[in-house]
């Protein structure tokens, strides 16, 4: 019985990895925006992050690299304008994400910004 155990779960991890939630295994959201961290269709590492909301609020990503702890700040720059911004291949130290989350800015300065929970690789 405990080899078939074994077994069940190599196969259920098997099949997680070769699922078709791969591409989204990477998302955090703060509300409706999100960052995302996936493979594109050429093998390469690419970070994205989407302005979904049009409420006025600028979006952006921390996301923190394994090495050093790195830390990138990418800001989406078109607003809820439907497309999101992609950087990658090529960004220095794109490689190894630790962790990231979605942060919606809120410029007031009575107002702290909204910071989604960090997804964790």
């Amino acid at each position: 019985m405990k080899h078939v155990t074994r077994g069940l779960v190599a196969l259920t991890a098997v099949g997680f990895i070769s699922g078709p939630t791969l591409a989204n295994a990477g998302t955090a959201y703060q509300g409706d925006d999100t960052t995302n961290y996936f493979r594109n269709s050429s093998g390469n590492m690419v970070m994205q992050v989407c302005d979904n909301e049009s409420d006025g609020y600028g979006v952006h990503g921390d996301f923190t690299f394994n090495y050093n702890r790195d830390f990138i700040r990418f800001d989406e720059s078109g607003g809820a304008d439907s497309a999101c911004d992609t950087q990658g291949p090529g960004t220095s130290g794109i490689q190894g994400l630790w962790r990231h989350r979605t942060v919606e800015e809120r410029p007031d300065a009575f107002e702290l910004d909204v910071k989604g929970e960090y997804h964790y690789h």
